[in-house]
């Protein structure tokens, strides 16, 4: 795997992996339970992340896979990313992009690990044979921000799941 990429998706498993160690410790059966009917459970956020994952992977392992002519990311991709972040960094709310803004809850907290643990696996093994010809390449696509090079995909997951972590910090202390 490429260094730059090792270390960026090394951070988003630390980040997963140091919220389960945390998470673990509080009451499962808690984590299915809305605060209130306009809010997530910790369980939909996590579905929210698994899907926002997963549909990151499917769509740079279609892209992949004919071979496309791909924009060389510049300036523009830069700035359009920062916002990106900068955006999730603020203490705000915002609408999921409507091609992930419905979060399951009929899963438990353990099968939701699992499958978060899964699409991790899977972005990893995309990760460890990614072409090295595509490095700088706009490969990844943000329904709203638009397409980023594969080591800013893994550096905007990141950032999403510390977005999130403070959403779910909220659900338990209201919850737990």
């Amino acid at each position: 795997m490429n260094k730059k990429l090792k270390q960026e998706f090394d951070a988003l498993e630390k980040s997963r992996i140091d919220l389960f160690n945390k998470l673990d410790k509080l009451d499962a059966s808690k984590m299915n339970k809305q605060p209130d009917a306009n809010s997530w459970s910790v369980v939909q956020v996590m579905d929210h992340l698994i899907q926002a994952e997963t549909n990151s992977v499917v769509y740079i392992n279609k892209k992949l896979s004919f071979n496309p002519q791909l924009k060389k990311a510049n300036l523009n991709t830069a700035f359009r990313m920062f916002l990106l972040k900068t955006a999730l960094t603020l203490p705000m709310k915002w609408k999921a992009p409507k091609i992930i803004a419905v979060a399951n809850n009929d899963r438990t907290y353990a099968e939701a690990k699992i499958a978060w643990a899964e699409v991790r696996k899977n972005l990893s093994d995309l990760l460890e044979k990614f072409p090295e010809e595509h490095l700088e390449a706009e490969l990844f696509k943000h329904p709203v921000a638009g397409k980023f090079t594969i080591v800013q995909a893994v550096s905007f997951m990141h950032t999403h799941l510390g977005h999130h972590l403070s959403q779910i910090d909220r659900i338990n202390r209201a919850v737990q």
